[in-house]
């Protein structure tokens, strides 16, 4: 008999405990947002950007391949059609891989173009910028 009230008794005091202290559920961080990220990608915008696939496509090698550059001619596309700034960051082995990306279509056509950038950061959501590549589409 013992053993069954004791049974009733830990079913009991587990589902009090869970439906009274929501608080004390596992809840999932959140990464940078998007304005923290473009926060310091932009505070390092004289960084030089090494030769890439996507960095290549927007950068040529007659300018000056910096990090600032590359979201200058982004940015230079977005005074027509339909743009955003979209970043996306995923939970990583001790941090966050995040993405940022300007993404413009023009009306009227099918095609649309997305550049931008993948970083890593830390649980803080500080950016380690020698992790940065860039990434697109279009």
């Amino acid at each position: 008999m013992k053993v069954k009230r004791m049974n009733h008794f830990a079913i009991v005091l587990i589902t009090a405990s869970i439906s009274c202290c929501p608080a004390l559920a596992a809840e999932e961080p959140e990464g940078p947002t998007t304005y923290q990220i473009l926060d310091q990608l932009l505070a390092h915008s004289g960084m030089k950007i090494d030769k890439q696939q996507y960095c290549d496509s927007m950068l040529s090698d007659s300018e000056n391949r910096t990090l600032g550059k590359y979201i200058a001619r982004q940015m230079s596309y977005m005074d027509e059609g339909e743009n955003q700034v979209v970043s996306e960051c995923k939970a990583d082995k001790g941090g966050w891989t995040c993405d940022i990306q300007f993404m413009h279509r023009v009306p009227g056509k099918e095609a649309s173009s997305s550049y931008g950038v993948r970083v890593l950061a830390d649980r803080k959501g500080v950016l380690n910028l020698k992790s940065l590549s860039c990434i697109g589409t279009g």
